[in-house]
């Protein structure tokens, strides 16, 4: 007897754990929600039911990367025009904090080095 499953099995499964992703549920509330269903229960061990999340949440992050691109743009848009705005009326707090959160958004900050502090990495 042959113990392997097919494709469409395991695609079934993490279309399950995609669309409680979708809702917003965390990983012990799908696993909990699936395990307790009665009419269609996850008989697989929690090992499997690991993998394919991460397999949902790959698919939910390739689904979501064209909203987030336009997000991106979006978001770079209005900081340019907050940013002329400010600079117009010559309010150069307001100016400076665009352009910080601009950087922010396209990840222009380097990432602040670690520093020893009593023999501790902070």
């Amino acid at each position: 007897m042959d113990n392997k499953e097919s494709k469409e099995e395991i695609q079934a499964r993490v279309d399950r754990i995609y669309h409680l992703l979708l809702l917003g549920m965390r990983p012990r509330e799908i696993w909990r929600s699936l395990s307790e269903n009665t009419k269609n229960p996850y008989t697989q061990p929690f090992r499997v039911f690991e993998r394919d999340l991460l397999k949902a949440r790959a698919l939910l992050e390739k689904d979501a990367a064209p909203q987030r691109k336009e997000a991106l743009s979006r978001n770079k848009a209005r900081l340019e025009w907050l940013f002329m705005k400010s600079a117009s009326i010559q309010d150069y707090k307001g100016a400076l904090a665009a352009v910080r959160e601009m950087n922010e958004l396209l990840g222009l900050h380097k990432p602040e080095p670690k520093r020893k502090q009593q023999g501790k990495v902070m």
